[in-house]
């Protein structure tokens, strides 16, 4: 029987399905290939921004045993978690009309170590029993968050390095504009990331390029995880990796 992960941004062991974007590169899907991933590809939401649209992480997201996912990807996530009987998974409707910031990040939060971080105005899901909440201004919470380990931390918003710093986190700032994504000045460093396993972090471009590598691979190393670039491609923001079992 498969196991699904309680935290899909921090697998335990080896990955053995994900949910990658429609849109990701032949380069990064092959490589997850070559690491023995099944790759389960988005379905565009018509009702966000086509730049948005098929990230996963604008379309997932999970506290405990509760899946909300966007309500045309509902039958991908049942499929990959069919033999769990515990996991709710509940189809998220956006809505008929076309939606932009901050409304289309609904389901862009993270659920980490007890803690809901999110910016309360825009996030949607109910989730009982979390007396934990770090409400940041930042609406695309989750695609601005590498997550590193349980109580670590990449970003390149310095209102959520502040909110979780004060909260008791490792976070590592970074400064924004290296990371690619069309329709946008730049993406976001936690959207082109992923956890392939529980000591290797991966990458949806070519990390080494980045100006800040040294720092980023000084911080991950020191948690004894490693870095791994998907491709010699630019950095580009994907919607992150999100390890399903």
């Amino acid at each position: 029987m498969k196991k699904i992960f309680n935290n899909p941004y921090l697998p335990d062991r080896q990955v053995e399905n994900a949910f990658i974007s429609c849109q990701i590169s032949d380069k990064i899907e092959s490589k997850l290939k070559s690491y023995g991933i099944t790759c389960y590809k988005t379905v565009n939401c018509e009702n966000i921004n086509i730049s948005v649209s098929s990230h996963p992480d604008m379309l997932f997201f999970k506290a405990d045993n509760v899946i909300y996912v966007e309500k045309n990807n509902k039958m991908i996530i049942e499929e990959i978690a069919v033999d769990i009987k515990q996991t709710i998974i509940i189809g998220y409707n956006f809505g008929a009309e076309q939606l932009s910031y901050p409304e289309e990040a609904a389901l862009n939060g993270l659920f980490i170590n007890g803690y809901l971080i999110c910016n309360k105005k825009t996030f949607k899901p109910e989730i009982e029993n979390i007396t934990h909440i770090i409400n940041v201004k930042q609406g695309y919470t989750k695609c601005s968050l590498c997550v590193v380990d349980e109580g670590s931390f990449i970003t390149e918003d310095k209102g959520m390095y502040k909110a979780l710093t004060a909260n008791g986190f490792d976070v590592l700032y970074i400064e924004p504009g290296e990371v690619k994504l069309k329709g946008y000045d730049h993406g976001f460093i936690g959207g082109a990331s992923g956890k392939l396993d529980k000591n290797i972090l991966a990458f949806t471009g070519d990390i080494t390029k980045h100006s800040a590598y040294n720092k980023i691979s000084e911080f991950v190393n020191a948690r004894g995880i490693e870095c791994i670039s998907l491709s010699d491609e630019p950095l580009y923001d994907y919607g992150s990796i999100i390890a399903i079992s």
